[in-house]
């Protein structure tokens, strides 16, 4: 997973006029929209409310019967609405992309971990033990070019590569990865990053419009950096009132966040007893005597530069900042006509 924030719900509000409902699936935070303009110009709005479903199967086949939709009607306009979207899935943050670019690649920004002593002992056990599903082992993970790393093989965190990060202070991280499209992860029913169906994809990057609230978070800046950074997505952010200011379009990065006990329990499949609580010497951190629990953020994503600054450290100005009116503040769907306006017509930007 990617560890996003909690679902946030989509209030009902009344949709903005001349658009019809294409499907909807409201327990996945999922909708489309099609908007029709005077000039018969036509734009599908995907609005997502988060990358964690709660029925993938439905979810799949709502986003499916949308995409033939607008297929069939000639639609090749789309507003990405991630306004209340921060993250989930990052698998399925990767099959998305797979559902909208016809040139989708893997690479989706590479990330690294850190080379610590404990990472070191963990990577050590999952190869000498050949355990292949845990974020420490080998074969978790394939490289830039999108090889995969043989489990034994530990040298995807042995030395390391030496960076100057946060306090200034110079230590060894993972080469550059992405976890493996053969590797099943979660709750995700395939393979991580795989969109189930041969999905049809009527659209263009150049008439794709992402719009945030600069909520976007987790798995949904995975999903929008990608579009932005390497297809050329144009970015909208709706907030404030000057528009003068430059404004995010996402906020915390892809990383990825583990949570306890799932966490804890990965430690001890690999070797580290955290319910020995009177280690003094163990590496790994122990189990609370209470039920309180906690997460914890294991890597970092880069942008096209590959390793350079990690995304959390970096500033994403969106391509338009649209200033807040009263009904926009209350519903981004206000927004929706004059966002597809960017896309074409008298009022295209692009």
């Amino acid at each position: 997973g990617g560890g996003g924030v909690g679902r946030r719900r989509r209030a009902a509000s009344p949709l903005p006029p001349h658009t019809t409902t294409v499907a909807t699936s409201p327990q996945n935070g999922l909708g489309f929209y099609a908007l029709n303009t005077s000039r018969g110009e036509r734009t599908l709005v995907w609005a997502q409310d988060s990358f964690e479903p709660s029925d993938y199967e439905t979810y799949f086949g709502t986003i499916v019967t949308a995409l033939n939709y607008a297929l069939f009607h000639g639609i090749d306009r789309l507003v990405l609405d991630m306004t209340l979207n921060g993250g989930g899935d990052i698998c399925l943050g990767r099959a998305m992309l797979q559902a909208i670019l016809t040139t989708a690649t893997d690479n989706y920004g590479p990330t690294d971990m850190p080379s610590s002593p404990l990472a070191r002992n963990l990577t050590r056990t999952a190869a000498a033990m050949d355990i292949t599903d845990t974020e420490w082992s080998p074969a978790f993970y394939q490289d830039q070019q999108q090889r995969a790393w043989r489990n034994d093989d530990t040298a995807w965190l042995i030395p390391g590569v030496n960076h100057t990060r946060g306090d200034g202070r110079t230590r060894p991280y993972s080469q550059l990865l992405h976890i493996s499209s053969a590797i099943p992860d979660g709750e995700y029913p395939g393979k991580c990053g795989e969109f189930p169906f041969e999905p049809s994809r009527p659209f263009k990057p150049k008439r794709i419009l992402i719009v945030s609230r600069g909520f976007c978070g987790s798995t949904c800046a995975l999903f929008t950096n990608h579009l932005a950074n390497y297809a050329h997505v144009r970015t909208v952010s709706i907030g404030g009132w000057s528009s003068s200011d430059a404004a995010q379009y996402s906020s915390f990065p892809g990383l990825e966040v583990l949570e306890t006990p799932y966490y804890l329990d990965i430690l001890d499949a690999l070797g580290q007893r955290t319910y020995d609580r009177a280690c003094a010497t163990c590496a790994a951190p122990r189990r609370f005597d209470t039920s309180a629990g906690y997460r914890m953020c294991i890597r970092e994503i880069y942008g096209p530069s590959d390793g350079g600054t990690p995304l959390e450290y970096t500033f994403q100005a969106a391509d338009v900042h649209v200033t807040n009116t009263r009904d926009v503040a209350l519903s981004a769907s206000a927004a929706w006509p004059s966002l597809a306006a960017m896309l074409g017509g008298d009022g295209a930007l692009w």
